[in-house]
């Protein structure tokens, strides 16, 4: 499970970084963006549940490796600072498409 989230993470950047070079048209664009987006999401979402899992199961006793705990722990919060940067760029191009004249 630990290194599912890490290959769903580099599945979704290098199909994004492969799509992008050979984009035909702005709806393939489109998708490929959501889904990049999506996936982020997904891997922000799915980390902070593996994070909550391994403490709940450190807390109750049921699991004793602390390691693996943290190491949970690190990455949920790396999940969800990629989540925010990712949304952080596009708002600041949204702001910049709106202050751009016509």
């Amino acid at each position: 499970m630990l290194y599912d989230m890490d290959i769903q993470a580099l599945n979704s950047a290098t199909r994004f970084m492969n799509s992008s070079g050979n984009l035909s048209g702005k709806s393939a664009g489109d998708s490929n963006f959501s889904e990049f987006l999506s996936d982020a999401y997904d891997l922000a979402k799915s980390t902070d549940l593996q994070d909550k899992s391994s403490a709940l199961s450190l807390l109750t006793g049921s699991e004793d490796d602390i390691a693996s705990a943290m190491v949970d722990s690190e990455k949920a919060e790396l999940a969800l600072s990629l989540t925010i940067e990712i949304r952080n760029k596009v708002m600041d191009a949204y702001k910049e498409i709106l202050n751009m004249q016509v």
